[in-house]
């Protein structure tokens, strides 16, 4: 019975202790607990290749608005088009452009957003850009569609 209620203490002290590591680390910022979408002028990192999926954008376009909300994740605008001379248009692509061109794109903490030279991004109004997707399309109008990789081509 002794040997019972010492493993008790013994249990209880660890899981204390753990707890007790736990806050500390939250509270000196090394976990963060909340998810925080990345604003786009956060992305001021020296140019890094392109390493975009391995197959074509799901969506090539003009943004025509562009959102930075304080606690949400940046989104913007697209008006589908076809795409330039030489660049492969995906079967999506041509039917969002075809059907529905407008489009809300969701740009979350893990999307990388470059030019096409590499150079880290910020997402205006104006930019022609090539999107890859992830995830469902919420059927909103406009639709709405997470960022996988976002290209600014000029």
């Amino acid at each position: 019975m002794r040997f019972l209620r010492l493993s008790h203490a013994l249990l209880t002290t660890l899981l204390l202790v753990g707890i007790g590591v736990f806050v500390v680390f939250v509270v000196s910022g090394l976990v963060e607990v909340r998810w925080r979408p990345r604003d786009s002028s956060e992305r001021n990192m020296p140019r890094q290749p392109l390493d975009e999926p391995k197959r074509a954008p799901e969506l090539f376009g003009t943004i025509e608005e562009a959102r930075h909300p304080e606690r949400s994740a940046p989104q913007f605008l697209v008006r589908c088009r076809q795409p330039d001379a030489g660049m492969v248009e995906s079967d999506q692509n041509a039917w969002q452009r075809q059907h529905n061109p407008l489009m809300w794109v969701l740009v979350w903490e893990q999307t990388p957003v470059r030019h096409r030279d590499g150079r880290v991004g910020k997402l205006v109004v104006g930019q022609t850009v090539s999107v890859w997707c992830t995830g469902g399309m919420l059927t909103t109008n406009p639709p709405q569609w997470g960022a996988e990789f976002v290209v600014i081509e000029r």
